[in-house]
């Protein structure tokens, strides 16, 4: 979803900077932010999983596992290319 929407914010980008105009209507173009802002809230409301619980932080064993699962799954490599992109 977010390359889809970098590649078309980059088109609209790229006409702003040539022409001088978006050549979309007022309508359009606020349906687009509206879509934009939708796409990146509904990631971060599901970016919740990596907050850590306070049981997580209070036991040893639980943190070295979330720090396994981390590394495994490249997570916060991921998060932070995804933040970087919205």
């Amino acid at each position: 979803m977010t390359n889809t929407l970098i590649t078309s914010s980059k088109h609209y980008i790229l006409k702003l900077e040539r022409h001088g105009k978006l050549g979309i209507s007022k309508t359009n173009l606020l349906k687009y932010i509206g879509k934009v802002l939708n796409v990146k809230n509904s990631i971060e409301e599901n970016l919740y999983i990596l907050d850590l619980p306070n049981l997580v932080r209070e036991s040893e064993e639980l943190n070295l596992f979330k720090r396994h699962l981390n590394l495994n799954f490249d997570s916060v490599t991921r998060f932070k290319d995804l933040d970087n992109r919205l």
